[in-house]
């Protein structure tokens, strides 16, 4: 048995600079996200939005829950953030009386965890409709 050598390969030149096109940043980004998460990425946040749709199945004690999408307003972002959030049924029926009452807000707790086109929410609780005041309609 012999071994080769690896001095008679030559070396590669190798640029000083690199120079990466703008449109690869977004799969750079997601890449980094993948590989080393956020610290804080598993803390519970407050979120407020509206319930885009309902997903929801009916359960082996006949009541409805499951998945429903909503879209989040958060503080960071400029766009509505897509996310989908399994629900017990309780909640579940929190959210089909938003889904109905149109704009109504809802608010929770959880961990979101960042999607390409939809995000996830682990963990919600503490599910809720935000009550806003009726406005008054006035003649003049």
């Amino acid at each position: 048995m012999t071994w080769g050598s690896l001095a008679h390969v030559p070396l590669p030149i190798v640029p000083s600079t690199v120079r990466l096109p703008v449109d690869y940043y977004p799969q750079i980004e997601r890449a980094y996200r993948q590989l080393r998460p956020l610290r804080g990425e598993d803390d519970t946040h407050q979120m407020i939005g509206t319930v885009e749709t309902l997903n929801g199945d009916v359960g082996e004690v006949g009541k409805r829950g499951g998945e429903v999408i909503l879209s989040l307003l958060l503080p960071d972002e400029r766009e509505l953030v897509k996310a989908k959030v399994r629900l017990d049924s309780n909640d579940y029926l929190l959210a089909v009386q938003a889904h109905e009452q149109g704009r109504t807000y809802v608010q929770l707790q959880g961990v979101l965890r960042r999607g390409d086109r939809i995000s996830r929410i682990d963990r919600p609780e503490h599910f809720s409709l935000i009550q806003t005041s009726p406005t008054r309609h006035t003649k003049e």
